[in-house]
């Protein structure tokens, strides 16, 4: 596992300055792979996102009276779902000043502001005592970080026998399609972090001082993801590119030009103390 070429916050945030639009408008609000039941389902984009959202709220196994951290929440569709389907509490944490405005609005908009708040937080370094949480999530928002140090601040925010979840991306078993250089070019346009195998995660797990509960990998239901984002992104290319300009088309070159990963769901939980 490698922890070169981490994006400055900074270059995530300018990432997002662009991104924020271009996701918002080809996916949706959730901003994080579909999950389809089969290989021949015609859900929609939307269903399919949801249907994510869903499957892992299941996994985390809260409810109410259960306060619940998302790291690296975006614009919290997917925190937003989970306080409405489960009755938890959910805090999410984002470096974006105007994802917090956005997700605050939407909670209220929902009628869910008693259970889903939204503030600014590095993932990195937590603003929170040992043990406020119940549970944490990641969905995705590991593609920008350390996700070792990511995975220790969530273990160490949550409560001896707290549940984490890390819905991320994975290195493929065998070789790579895409050459190491274009592999390259797309982590850097994207703002992304080196992607790790499923053994890295294992060892991120361990040295988290958590106890792994499951590690599945549900890419056969993820993968119409990349087809179904390159379609839309051919499909808006020009208004958004007019819109936002050069950046705007290096972000959607890149989304019609995915790079070969694995998609998987860590579970772990803290120990009791013994």
């Amino acid at each position: 596992m490698t922890t070169e070429n981490v994006p400055a916050v900074a270059g995530v945030e300018r990432f997002y300055d662009v991104a924020d639009l271009i996701l918002t408008t080809i996916w949706g609000r959730n901003w994080h792979v579909g999950y389809w039941d089969s290989s021949d389902s015609e859900a929609s984009n939307a269903d399919a996102v949801q249907r994510l959202n869903d499957v892992l709220a299941a996994t985390l196994r809260v409810g109410p009276g259960n306060r619940v951290l998302d790291v690296g929440c975006g614009i919290g569709e997917p925190a937003l779902r989970l306080a409405e389907v489960t009755g938890a509490e959910v805090v999410g944490v984002t470096i974006a000043e105007q994802q917090v405005v956005e997700g605050n609005r939407r909670a209220a908009e929902l009628g869910l502001a008693d259970r889903a708040t939204f503030q600014l937080g590095d993932g990195l370094n937590l603003p929170f005592q040992d043990g406020a949480f119940d549970a944490a999530w990641e969905i995705e928002s590991g593609i920008h970080m350390d996700r070792a140090r990511m995975i220790a601040e969530m273990a160490r925010v949550v409560r001896p026998g707290g549940r984490v979840l890390v819905a991320d991306l994975a290195m493929p078993e065998g070789p790579a399609r895409e050459t190491p250089e274009e592999r390259r070019a797309m982590l850097e346009s994207m703002a992304l972090v080196q992607v790790p195998t499923v053994d890295d995660y294992h060892k991120m797990i361990a040295d988290a001082g958590l106890r792994l509960v499951e590690l599945s990998d549900i890419t056969p239901h993820t993968r119409k993801t990349n087809e179904r984002m390159a379609e839309a992104a051919r499909q808006h290319y020009d208004v958004l590119v007019a819109e936002r300009g050069r950046d705007a088309g290096d972000i959607l070159d890149m989304m019609m030009t995915s790079i070969d990963v694995r998609y998987v769901v860590v579970v772990a939980d803290r120990p009791m103390a013994s």
